[in-house]
Formats: C-alpha cells, sequence, structure tokens
C-alpha cells in the first residue's frame, strides 16, 4: 500500500497546483470552467482522503504519512483564496506559471539529488520491469524515427509538392510552418527526453535491488540527443523574438 500512497499525495499535489494557479488567476469571465474544475477538484480529493484514511486504518505503519494526504486537500483546496488576499485579488497568469515553473523545477532537482529517497516513494517493480524500461527507452527511438519519416517525406516529390501548394498563397509560408513544427516537435522531444534520463538516473543511482541497470544506461544516453536537440530549439526561437 505505500506505493499506492505516494501516488495517491503525488496526484493531490499536482491537482492544488493546477487548483491553485486556476482560482489565483481567475477573474470571473470563466464561471463554467472554474465549475468544472471546482468538481473535479472534489471529486478527486475525497477520492484521496478516504484511500488515505483507509490505508491509516489498515496500516498503522503508513499512518503518519496517509494522514498527511488526508491533510493535503483542505490545503490544496483553500490555498488559492488565500493567495486571492494576500495578493489583493487575481494575479497576472504568466507570474503565476512562472513561479509554479521555478517550484515544480525546484522540486524535480531535490528528487534527483537524492535518488535513494526518492526511487524509495516510487513503485520498485517498474526499476526492475524489462518491459517497462525498455518501453521508455523505445519511446525516445519511435520519437526520433517519427521526424526522420518527416523529414524523409517532405524530400519527396509527394512532400515537395505540398510545401509548393502551401506557398501558392503567401510566399515562404510553407518553410515557416515546418521551422515552426519541426521546432515544436523538437521542444516536446527534449521533455521526453528530460523524463527519461530522470527515470534512468534514478534506476542507476536509486539503489533499487534488480533494477534493470543497462536499460537505466541505454535511457540515459538516449536522452542525451534530444535534450540538446531541444536546447538548440529553444535558443533559436528565442533568438527570433
Amino acid at each position: 500500500m505505500k506505493w499506492i500512497l505516494n501516488i495517491t499525495l503525488a496526484v493531490e499535489v499536482l491537482v492544488a497546483l493546477l487548483w491553485t494557479i486556476a482560482m489565483w488567476t481567475e477573474t470571473g469571465s470563466s464561471g463554467i470552467a472554474v465549475l468544472g474544475w471546482f468538481a473535479v477538484v472534489i471529486v478527486v480529493f475525497v477520492v484521496a482522503f478516504l484511500l488515505a484514511a483507509l490505508i491509516a486504518w489498515r496500516r498503522p505503519v503508513l499512518r503518519r504519512r496517509a494522514t498527511m494526504a488526508m491533510v493535503l486537500p483542505f490545503i490544496g483546496g483553500f490555498a488559492p483564496w488565500l493567495l486571492r488576499v494576500l495578493s489583493g485579488g487575481p494575479a497576472d497568469p504568466g507570474f503565476v506559471w512562472r513561479v509554479a515553473a521555478i517550484v515544480t523545477a525546484g522540486i524535480v532537482v531535490v528528487a534527483l539529488l537524492r535518488p535513494r529517497a526518492t526511487a524509495r516513494r516510487l513503485p520498485g517493480a517498474l526499476f526492475r520491469s524489462r518491459g517497462f524500461n525498455a518501453a521508455v527507452a523505445g519511446a525516445l527511438v519511435v520519437g526520433w524515427g517519427l521526424l526522420l519519416l518527416v523529414g524523409g517525406w517532405v524530400l519527396t516529390d509527394a512532400g515537395q509538392a505540398a510545401l509548393y501548394r502551401t506557398d501558392r498563397g503567401s510566399t515562404g509560408m510553407a518553410a515557416a510552418y515546418l521551422v515552426l513544427g519541426v521546432s515544436a516537435y523538437l521542444l516536446l522531444l527534449g521533455a521526453a527526453s528530460l523524463l527519461t534520463a530522470a527515470w534512468g538516473w534514478l534506476g542507476l543511482a536509486g539503489g533499487v535491488e534488480g533494477a534493470r541497470r543497462r536499460l537505466h544506461i541505454a535511457q540515459l544516453a538516449g536522452a542525451v540527443p534530444g535534450i540538446l536537440a531541444a536546447a538548440a530549439a529553444w535558443a533559436w526561437l528565442i533568438s527570433q523574438r
């Protein structure tokens, strides 16, 4: 039940973060959207509370962590209102997203700097699973394969014809769409590569008995090209402003 409780805590934190962002920046123009968010948040928090209460009852050794999971819905539920009071009203969405990104990045860095503690809070069976870890590494191969397929198609007669038809209405638009699309794809591939590298690092340094070390090394090595390509794409996009 320990890994179930850890997943419950992670879901609560994620939902609380998104709910805080949504409500802290709400200006009153999307009441229906807020109502939908509220319904989802209530359902998730109620289920998480009941699950944590059950674990606290069945597993006394996990009672302290389960209590944390039971208290978190109340903190996450009321945090947006407290922040709105402290900020004197709704906050600028850009500012809130930057704060959320910084906090998330800080948590991730701390988790990676303490790989053993982090790995203990994740299902050990995933680190030991050959199929799962092969799929994680293989996902990057598929991602690069799709990019190469698109690149190869563009060089064919059909691809060149499609570019020509797009350019007939506005000169240069086909190339612009292609560059922006590839850049966006590389950024997504870079994000996936970062997650893969983080998982590989936890598998190698987390001290999980029976972890698939060779596959974790492959995950780390396979993530490097995607990270470098995403960094180059990001630098190029920033330079175009």
